[in-house]
């Protein structure tokens, strides 16, 4: 069962779109899908050197209640961008869902 207490963080659902730009280029934008609440909470961090730069992968869970995301969208957390990587539908009954998302650095 969700408790509508813990979902006390504001997320923004945004959308994939390509647009052509003057160009003639496909460049990808994003758009504001939904605004939904959300618990948001950070699960691991990790930071590896590679060719003397060093590159930080941390990743959080989302839980929510149920609404339509897919893999295409993107979430924005505390202005940061958070790429998904795994959604579930807890029990498969459209009621709760946890998404996995790393930070896009």
């Amino acid at each position: 069962i969700m408790r509508a207490g813990k979902l006390r963080n504001k997320i923004e659902i945004h959308n994939h779109t390509a647009v052509v730009d003057d160009f003639g280029q496909a460049v990808k934008t994003y758009s504001l899908l939904k605004t939904v609440w959300a618990e948001a909470m950070p699960l691991s961090g990790s930071e590896q050197e590679t060719g003397g730069k060093y590159a930080g992968r941390t990743i959080y869970q989302f839980s929510m209640r149920y609404t339509a995301v897919d893999y295409k969208h993107r979430i924005v957390f505390d202005g940061k961008n958070f790429e998904i990587f795994e959604i579930l539908n807890q029990g498969s009954r459209n009621i709760e869902l946890t998404i996995k998302a790393v930070l896009d650095e």
